[in-house]
């Protein structure tokens, strides 16, 4: 693991620098997982990772009151992303354990929100989730958000 010096990352970044940055692409295995074999695929990476990107997708309601329930779940290791659907089934419970376990630090962008969801639509306990968002601003930094923080970074 590359680990950088405070003093080599800059703390801000304005829209023309992150334009000007050459665009980067993710080479590693995209995984739809939509059967078994596939989930138990993904249990097995995901619990051997001690890092795991994560996100959420859900479709926007423009009703005041009414909400829709996480569609998608984003889990990544170094080697895979896998897109686990949560609509139709639920969470799977090797999911689930895999997020409620303090074993492996789930990583993303504003997590609150997203473990919050999947509280509320699924009953999925998520622990020791980072969010990079609060703790870049903690740390100093001007601009947060995917984008800004990987051109800093």
């Amino acid at each position: 693991m590359l680990i950088l010096s405070p003093m080599t990352i800059q703390k801000s970044i304005t829209k023309e620098e992150v334009r000007e940055l050459p665009l980067g692409k993710y080479t590693g295995e995209i995984i739809y997982v939509d059967s078994e074999d596939r989930l138990a695929a993904a249990f097995s990476e995901l619990k051997s990772a001690p890092w795991i990107g994560i996100d959420t997708e859900t479709k926007p309601n423009f009703k005041k009151g009414s909400f829709n329930p996480v569609a998608l779940l984003q889990m990544a290791t170094e080697q895979s992303v896998f897109l686990i659907p949560l609509k139709a089934n639920g969470m799977p419970p090797m999911i689930s354990e895999i997020m409620s376990s303090t074993a492996h630090t789930k990583v993303g962008i504003s997590t609150a929100q997203d473990m919050k969801e999947l509280k509320r639509d699924y009953g999925t306990e998520s622990k020791n989730v980072v969010d990079l968002n609060k703790m870049a601003t903690r740390r100093g930094y001007k601009n947060i958000g995917a984008r800004n923080l990987a051109g800093m970074i």
